[in-house]
C-alpha cells in the first residue's frame, strides 16, 4: 500500500474523530486544528523514515547489521564491530605471491592439491590431491611420497623418476592450487573444517565459523599443528596469530 494513500486515510479518520470531540466537548475550533496539524507532522515523519529505511534496506527500530562474513556484532560474540569489519576485510582470495608454498620451508600435507605441469606431456600435466598417507599417484611413476616436502623438492623428485627410463630431461613445475583445510573447534557457533586462504589469522577463522559463543575465552586460543610428522600444541595464542593449512584451532570456554 502506497504511503500517500495511508497518509490520506489517516487524515480522514483523525478529522472525523476530532470533529466528533469538538461537537461533544466544546473544544475550540483553533485547538482542534492545532491537534490535527501536530498529528499530520508525526504521520509524515514516520512514513518518510519508513520509506528511507526501505530504500537503504534497514529495518526501522531494529539493529543495523554488518553483512558478508558476519552477522550482528552481538551475535558474533565479537564486541567491537570495527574488529569484525577488519577481520572480514583481511580474508582474501589466495594470492600465489604471498601464499604459504612460496615461503621457504612450507611442507605439503594430506589434503593439499598440486597442479603439476610437465612440459610437452599433457597426459601427465594435471591436478593431484595428496592422500591421507601423504602420496600422489601419477601415470608412469605411480605413487610418489610428497608429505613434509616442499613443492620444489617434489618437483625434483618427479623429474628424477621420469628421467629414469621414461622422459629425457623432463621439465616439471609444481604449485599448490588448493590448500588443505584448517579446523576450528570449541566455543564457536559453527565448528568444523574451512578452506584456508592466505595470511589469515585466528580472528579470521572465528569470523568464518560464525563468531564466538557467549561462553568463549576470546583472549587465548589453542593451536594444534603437525610439522614433519610431529604434533605440536601452541597454547594461549592471541587472535592475531597466523593460521597455517591443516591447523586445528581450539576456542576454550572461559571460567567466569
Amino acid at each position: 500500500m502506497e504511503t500517500g494513500f495511508i497518509l490520506k486515510l489517516n487524515v480522514v479518520i483523525l478529522s472525523r474523530f476530532l470533529f466528533n470531540i469538538w461537537l461533544i466537548s466544546g473544544m475550540t475550533f483553533k485547538k482542534t486544528l492545532y491537534y490535527l496539524g501536530l498529528y499530520l507532522c508525526m504521520v509524515s515523519f514516520f512514513h518518510f523514515g519508513t520509506s528511507l529505511a526501505s530504500d537503504q534496506n534497514i529495518t526501522v527500530g531494529g539493529p543495523v547489521t554488518i553483512v558478508d562474513l558476519h552477522h550482528e556484532s552481538e551475535e558474533m560474540g565479537v564486541d567491537d564491530p570495527k574488529v569484525i569489519e577488519r577481520a572480514a576485510n583481511e580474508v582474501r582470495v589466495v594470492d600465489h605471491d604471498t601464499a604459504p608454498e612460496q615461503a621457504a620451508g612450507y611442507k605439503l600435507g594430506a589434503g593439499d592439491v598440486l597442479k603439476i605441469s610437465v612440459y610437452g606431456e599433457d597426459e601427465l600435466s594435471d591436478q593431484y590431491k595428496v592422500s591421507d598417507k601423504g602420496y600422489i599417484s601419477m601415470p608412469l611413476v605411480g605413487d610418489v611420497l610428497v608429505r613434509d616436502l616442499t613443492a620444489q623438492q617434489v618437483s625434483l623428485r618427479i623429474q628424477n623418476l621420469l628421467s629414469d627410463g621414461y622422459i629425457k630431461d623432463p621439465d616439471v613445475a609444481i604449485e599448490v592450487s588448493e590448500f588443505r583445510p584448517f579446523y576450528i573447534m570449541g566455543e564457536v557457533r559453527n565448528p568444523g573444517s574451512y578452506a584456508y586462504v592466505a595470511d589469515m589469522t585466528i580472528l579470521n577463522a572465528v569470523v568464518l565459523a560464525g563468531g564466538y559463543t557467549y561462553r568463549a575465552n576470546k583472549d587465548k586460543h589453542e593451536v594444534m599443528r603437525e610439522e614433519e610428522g610431529i604434533s605440536q600444541v601452541f597454547k594461549e595464542e592471541p587472535d592475531s596469530t597466523k593460521v597455517q593449512p591443516g591447523d586445528v584451532i581450539l576456542v576454550k570456554e572461559r571460567f567466569f
